[in-house]
């Protein structure tokens, strides 16, 4: 189960600008990998996390972009093997 994704508690700040909070990557007992990404006030740069996800992933990546009391997350989801 994921645990709570903490704004202020990021696993890494990332991007060009360091703007980008990466909150979640793992993968389930089921094989479904989960990476979101959210960043403050403006969107991340979508087509270069997606990129990233794809190229790991070997396949297409289903995504969803949220914006949410100033924040927009990307939630990024594809089945390992």
């Amino acid at each position: 189960m994921m645990k709570h994704l903490d704004l202020q508690k990021p696993i890494a700040w990332v991007g060009e600008d360091k703007g980008d909070r990466l909150l979640a990557d793992d993968t389930t007992p089921h094989g479904l990998r989960r990476m979101v990404v959210a960043r403050k006030g403006d969107v991340m740069d979508v087509e270069a996390w997606l990129n990233a996800a794809e190229s790991e992933a070997r396949k297409s990546v289903e995504s969803w972009l949220v914006e949410r009391d100033g924040y927009w997350w990307l939630w990024m989801v594809w089945k390992d093997k």
